[in-house]
């Protein structure tokens, strides 16, 4: 069984626990730190995707549940999700509007032409893809949809030393490893942040209903100037957003 069949397979089963905890924390069964980490990208989404411009398309790449794509939605944007699981789509077909488009992604080839979506975004997708030619593959296609001038936001687990996790399932990654990937693929990185830690103290009590969830919005905006501070632990991984644009010309020696 290939890499990527052996991932279809996880995140059909893993969709057994529903929209929020199939695709953040399984066993989060309160569902208050998952919560939090929703928030803590949503809040991404609208400082990158929200700023007051014109609505556009929006592409989805990894949906999962479709939580992002409603999100993205519900800015008045045209969306796109794309995920290699048919059980997860379900549910995304189920909770979501009419207005976001979902389709299955056949791990190769996204189905769009050249050079048609606005904009894009993933979250914890690229961890997933465990070789470097599957990351490189889907780099290519989404440089290839995306409109000259056009971002992606890649939301990732990087650590200070690469680290491969869940038997060979998911790899974590180190900052200049994405900077020379979104660089061969063609991208321009123009901003990367920190949004939050893997093991940030106050998650935990958030998880076990110690924080009022109106503390949530703070905890967030502390996680993140904390990030901006300072360098990231060797023994934790920090959740970092990579805003990478499509160059409105091709550079000289292409």
């Amino acid at each position: 069984m290939s890499a990527l069949e052996d991932q279809r397979k996880l995140w059909d089963q893993l969709a057994e626990y529903g929209a929020e905890r199939s695709v953040l924390d399984p066993g989060d069964d309160r569902g208050l730190k998952n919560a939090y980490i929703r928030f803590t990208v949503t809040r991404k989404l609208a400082e990158v995707f929200g700023g007051g411009g014109h609505p556009g398309t929006l592409l989805d790449f990894g949906c999962g549940s479709g939580r992002n794509s409603g999100f993205l939605s519900q800015m008045g944007n045209r969306v796109i999700g794309l995920d290699i699981s048919a059980e997860l789509l379900s549910l995304t077909i189920r909770d979501n509007p009419e207005s976001v488009l979902f389709m299955q992604y056949d791990g190769n080839s996204i189905p769009l032409q050249d050079d048609v979506i606005d904009g894009g975004f993933t979250n914890g997708v690229l961890i997933c893809l465990t070789s470097r030619e599957l990351v490189e593959q889907a780099l290519r296609e989404l440089f290839r949809v995306l409109k000259p001038g056009g971002r992606m936001m890649f939301i990732e687990q990087v650590r200070r030393r690469r680290r491969i996790l869940f038997g060979g399932t998911k790899v974590q990654r180190t900052r200049s490893e994405y900077m020379g990937l979104f660089g061969d693929a063609g991208f321009t990185v123009i901003g990367k942040n920190v949004i939050r830690r893997g093991h940030f103290p106050l998650v935990y009590a958030i998880r076990y209903g110690l924080v009022p969830l109106r503390m949530l919005p703070w905890i967030a905006k502390l996680e993140a100037f904390l990030g901006a501070c300072f360098e990231q632990a060797y023994f934790d991984y920090a959740v970092t957003a990579f805003i990478c644009e499509k160059p409105r010309y091709r550079r000289s020696d292409d």
